[in-house]
């Protein structure tokens, strides 16, 4: 099936049935990995589709069946403190795009996803899986910071995000009871053409006022948490800690830090 237009890293289509904008993250081979370039298109489509209301909903999933592997460590080992500074630029943008637009948007996250590449969609309005799912949130592992205003992040995940930072992997159950699935199927095309198909009787007027009662405020306050994070994550790059953290072995650190707590401290 031809995309509706021509991207290096997404493929978009319509489905006529449901007036649902259809975007794929394209790049199976490398995972579907996030970089600027995607978050680039992902934001360019979206800009294309707000003013078109008779788009019921959008759906975003993608060619693979796990989701993407999000920001890996190699990803950013060659770029400089600004590539980390413009992928929270990008990735709010996308955001408030997606809380503000006139359609409901849904992004099947299918077997999985890791880290940035869950944060980039929580401007969606529901989020589905496979019932066998699995996700990481392994941003202190790969040594770069959460992307998202805090007002965000809670608001998708409550109080819970900090065990799962902390967890290896986290089951698609977890998410489930956390209320940030609204979700998860064992057959995905009867699954999400029944949920398109409903969201396609909602009349334009009450979706759109329901997203603007849902979001208005949270909008609001993750534009100033936003800015406040950027701030704070550029007085960090005085340091370069961060450039540090990616490219030195996990165990030294954990060794270090043994250490540390045996001696007092004394050795270092």
């Amino acid at each position: 099936m031809n995309s509706l237009f021509k991207y290096n890293l997404i493929h978009t289509t319509l489905i006529s049935e449901s007036k649902t904008l259809k975007i794929t993250l394209n790049r199976k081979d490398l995972e579907n990995t996030i970089s600027l370039e995607l978050l680039f298109e992902i934001e360019s489509i979206l800009n294309w589709a707000f003013s078109r209301i008779e788009i019921n909903s959008i759906l975003v999933d993608s060619c693979t069946d796990y989701f993407s592997a999000g920001l890996s460590k190699e990803t950013v080992q060659d770029k400089d403190f600004e590539y980390l500074v413009s992928l929270k630029r990008r990735i709010w943008s996308i955001q408030k795009l997606m809380l503000s637009m006139p359609q409901t948007i849904v992004c099947d996250l299918k077997m999985g996803a890791s880290n940035i590449a869950i944060e980039a969609f929580l401007g969606a309005d529901q989020f589905i899986c496979s019932d066998n799912a699995k996700f990481q949130f392994n941003h202190l592992e790969n040594g770069y910071p959460l992307f998202s205003p805090r007002s965000i992040l809670r608001n998708r995940f409550n109080s819970s995000l900090n065990n799962f930072l902390y967890k290896k992997t986290i089951p698609a159950i977890d998410l489930v009871n956390n209320g940030f699935l609204t979700g998860t199927y064992e057959d995905q095309v009867i699954y999400t053409q029944s949920l398109l198909t409903y969201m396609s009787t909602h009349s334009s007027f009450t979706r759109i006022q329901t997203k603007m009662i849902l979001n208005e405020d949270l909008i609001k306050i993750a534009e100033n948490h936003n800015v406040l994070e950027l701030d704070y994550i550029q007085s960090l790059n005085i340091s370069k800690d961060w450039k540090e953290n990616i490219n030195s072995d996990i165990h030294s650190v954990k060794r270090k830090i043994s250490m540390t707590v045996i001696d007092g401290g004394k050795s270092s």
